[in-house]
């Protein structure tokens, strides 16, 4: 929808721990967005559409106002490189060699099929293969009982029988003590719409470590996976 033009992606970190990262407050991202976003339509003027069509009654994300960037960074995207020399395997700052130098599986759970297969499709451009998906928050613990060799979970926030914070929370719970590729439990990360501060704040208390908003975009994808991975040092070498 045209209203949910929100371009970054963004950390989660509610341990209270050092972090190369600025924790986020649900007063900073308030006072922000109510500033950037004061002349743009309510987002009642352009109502979105339904998600999914077949699916049971999903309770609706708080309103929210929209700016085409998220107004708090929490880290600061990283610039593409000005030396004019590109690698042949990536193009406008995507690297399609992402899988071999960090080896991943992820599972995606998006009720909405439209943005599941994009998600799947974006992960492919990478060159990752081992990509399971799941309709809903319970299809995607089911899922994770089956496959917990899964790394990564791309989870939205909304979706029906069960949301994607309780899916998370079980998720994270039966996981508990995996030795994962990006280090300990699987990382959950949040693809939603909603970026209100109630619902991020709700996405780290129960475990998610960041986020990327809609509409996707494969930049900040990649910027998920370098975060989440790159510092735990699991690149592979000569993945190039």
């Amino acid at each position: 929808p045209s209203h949910n033009r929100v371009r970054q992606s963004n950390s989660i970190d509610s341990d209270g721990r050092p972090s190369p990262m600025p924790n986020f407050s649900g007063s900073h991202v308030r006072t922000q967005s109510d500033h950037s976003t004061k002349d743009l339509p309510s987002p009642t003027e352009n109502p979105a559409p339904a998600e999914s069509s077949a699916a049971p009654a999903v309770r609706s994300p708080p309103a929210l106002k929209h700016s085409h960037s998220f107004p708090v960074p929490l880290f600061p995207p990283k610039q593409p490189s000005t030396s004019g020399r590109k690698s042949s395997a990536s193009v406008n700052g995507i690297d399609r060699n992402l899988a071999a130098k960090y080896p991943l599986n992820f599972l995606v759970a998006e009720d909405n099929k439209i943005n599941r297969k994009l998600l799947v499709s974006m992960l492919n451009k990478f060159g990752y293969k081992t990509v399971i998906e799941a309709y809903d928050g319970a299809e995607a613990v089911r899922q994770m009982s089956k496959n917990p060799s899964v790394d990564v979970v791309l989870m939205d926030l909304w979706m029906p029988f069960m949301d994607g914070y309780e899916a998370t929370e079980k998720i994270l719970a039966m996981s508990h003590g995996k030795n994962g590729v990006c280090g300990g439990t699987p990382t959950v990360l949040a693809v939603t719409a909603d970026v209100t501060d109630g619902a991020l704040e709700r996405a780290a208390k129960v475990g998610m470590k960041g986020f990327m908003t809609k509409p996707f975009k494969l930049m900040d994808l990649q910027r998920l996976i370098l975060e989440y991975c790159a510092r735990s040092g699991s690149e592979v070498e000569g993945g190039e």
